[in-house]
């Protein structure tokens, strides 16, 4: 088929705040977010990068609940 990038763009939230929300929705999912040191071949990892007060994300392989799931945690 195709491989697919999911990626997010946050725009004014420092990558503290977008992981604290990620964190926190995958804590409820029964899951988590842990810092690794994983190369870009395996398959779970999850990209967290700020620059200028923005934060990028870039999801795991199959992780498409992105931008619902930040806008619900963050928001609140």
């Amino acid at each position: 088929m195709g491989m697919f990038l999911s990626l997010s763009g946050i725009i004014n939230q420092p990558a503290s705040e977008v992981t604290r929300s990620l964190t926190t929705y995958l804590s409820n999912k029964g899951g988590g977010l842990e810092k690794a040191e994983l190369s870009s071949d395996h398959s779970n990892f999850c990209v967290v990068e700020e620059s200028n007060g923005n934060t990028t994300v870039m999801y795991p392989y199959g992780f498409s609940e992105g931008m619902s799931v930040l806008n619900s945690y963050l928001l609140s």
